[in-house]
């Protein structure tokens, strides 16, 4: 369950369930990822973006053992294994106020960090390699390759995003990529702005390979405003006006010389 998804007048229901006519939208009794959770694990994302009043009821329900559906005078006794994750500082947010101290005890019981993607390069050639084959599953074709050249370069980025920013480098690599491996020319610039701190800047769009065609496989009608660039997680694969076809060209001439008639 991912804390930051879900607005704060709904995680409560969604955590621990709600019964029939509790609040408007509620027309049947639903069972919480909590009570679902009985006797296993769950698996609690992003905690350090919960809200001091939800921090307050997941502190409760993991002191007593039970919980209290919205709407509801019953509590359901419950055995659940609570797994969190954050990439906060969550000893930083207690000591500004922000995140409860007594929570942070109840649930570091084994504390376990795993460390950003620059600081484990030799984790990168065996997570590119992954997300090029799940790529390829999911769009039913088979994987691409990277050369050692291509995984030396990607070993060497800054990669301020983590391991999110290296799978939409590798989605746009080989995507971009017409062969079966991608070498050194196959892989987007990285960004220099993203090395300073707080400096978001605008990367520029590498050209789409094949000529006249836009990313859907149609044929475009040339760059609309603001595709030319973008920020590092989006793209925008229009063509530029001189990467025309001789056909569409024509076309053109064609038009023009109709609208003087």
């Amino acid at each position: 369950m991912n804390g930051a998804a879900i607005p704060e007048e709904l995680i409560e229901s969604e955590l621990f369930g709600h019964v029939k006519g509790s609040f408007t939208g509620a027309v049947d009794d639903r069972k919480g990822k909590w009570e679902q959770a009985h006797g296993g694990t769950l698996f609690l994302d992003e905690i350090g973006d919960m809200s001091p009043r939800t921090q307050a009821k997941i502190l409760r329900a993991i002191q007593d053992g039970r919980i209290t559906p919205v709407g509801s005078t019953k509590t359901i006794a419950t055995d659940v294994r609570i797994v969190a994750a954050t990439n906060r500082d969550l000893p930083a947010m207690i000591r500004s106020g922000t995140f409860r101290e007594d929570l942070y005890f109840r649930l570091a019981v084994v504390p376990l960090r795993v460390p950003p993607l620059n600081e484990r390069p030799e984790d990168i050639p065996a997570l590119a390699t992954h997300f090029s084959a799940r790529l390829a599953l999911r769009r039913g074709r088979r994987p691409k390759t990277f050369t050692p050249a291509a995984l030396e370069a990607l070993a060497r980025r800054h990669w301020p995003g983590n391991v999110r920013e290296l799978q939409n480098v590798v989605e746009r690599a080989v995507l971009m990529t017409a062969g079966p491996v991608v070498d050194l020319s196959g892989l987007p610039e990285e960004d220099e702005g993203f090395r300073r701190e707080g400096d978001l800047t605008l990367a520029p769009v590498r050209r789409w390979p094949r000529r006249g065609m836009s990313s859907s496989g149609g044929r475009d009608e040339g760059p609309r405003r603001g595709e030319r660039k973008c920020l590092a997680g989006g793209r925008a694969a229009g063509p530029r006006p001189d990467d025309a076809s001789p056909q569409a060209s024509r076309l053109g001439r064609r038009g023009a010389k109709e609208e003087r008639l």
